[in-house]
């Protein structure tokens, strides 16, 4: 879930806001988990505040319409809780590093699942086959670099 959260005493859910996000993020970062950072859409002179607030409607159908036009990118600065170990106490480096650990031991096993999904079939020897095999199986995305 993505949630704006200001302040202590209100928070909002930015899922329907931003869907191209969930999946990325999903597939980036571990179930659980507190990550700061900001939701910002790239324009053609830099970051594109307007179009970010655009996306922020009350209707439904015009969130879908704005989203393949003006996507979505999040940019991570620190992890602040993992699971239930809080972060926001430890020295100012130590989230980072931790959310640059997160995230890379996270792209290293998309990585090995795409190896042993093309490597060659144990019965049949052929890349083909195997590929097939495992394709019934739903393999996230790739890491997008916009996130």
């Amino acid at each position: 879930m993505i949630t704006l959260i200001g302040d202590q005493d209100w928070a909002v859910p930015m899922n329907r806001y931003f869907p191209e996000l969930l999946a990325p993020l999903a597939h980036a970062l571990p179930e659980r988990c507190v990550v700061d950072g900001e939701i910002v859409i790239l324009g053609p002179g830099g970051l594109y505040f307007e179009a970010l607030l655009l996306r922020i409607h009350a209707a439904a159908s015009r969130v879908m319409l704005l989203a393949p036009r003006s996507p979505a990118a999040f940019v991570a600065r620190d992890l602040l809780a993992l699971g239930d170990e809080d972060l926001r106490e430890d020295p100012l480096a130590v989230p980072r590093e931790r959310l640059e650990q997160v995230l890379a031991a996270r792209r290293r096993r998309c990585t090995s699942r795409r190896r042993r999904a093309t490597a060659p079939s144990p019965r049949t020897g052929s890349v083909a086959s195997s590929k097939r095999a495992t394709s019934r199986r739903k393999l996230p995305p790739p890491l997008s670099s916009r996130v």
